[in-house]
């Protein structure tokens, strides 16, 4: 995390609290995700089902931020906003950086790990 700035010591109470973050959201978004897909297997939704489905994606989106605010609190006191601030955007990159290798390894249909697919 040089690009942060960190200690090892924050980085190693950075990485397992921001670990548990995304843990927890995505538990949330995997929970959003079994009810849509719920609603996309049935074939006849009521405006109530509809209804559900949106108060349910409100929900997911105040408990994500609920979760935002409870771990803020927990990183505030693990180091300066401003090496926050830079480990959150570092972490933001790689994500992304992780994520556009991944999507450029399937444009032709495979995905490269080095192994041979079966």
């Amino acid at each position: 995390m040089q690009e942060a700035g960190l200690t090892q010591l924050e980085a190693d109470k950075f990485f397992p609290l921001n670990s548990e973050l995304q843990k927890k959201k995505m538990e949330l978004h995997r929970q959003h995700q079994d009810n849509m897909k719920h609603t996309k297997e049935s074939s006849n939704i009521s405006d109530e089902d509809y209804k559900k489905l949106i108060e349910n994606n409100l929900d997911l989106k105040m408990k994500e931020a609920e979760l935002d605010k409870e771990y803020s609190e927990k990183f505030d006191k693990l180091m300066s906003p401003q090496k926050l601030f830079k480990a959150q955007q570092a972490e933001r990159f790689f994500m992304q950086e992780e994520l556009r290798k991944y999507r450029e390894s399937k444009k032709d249909g495979r995905i490269r790990t080095g192994e041979r697919p079966k």
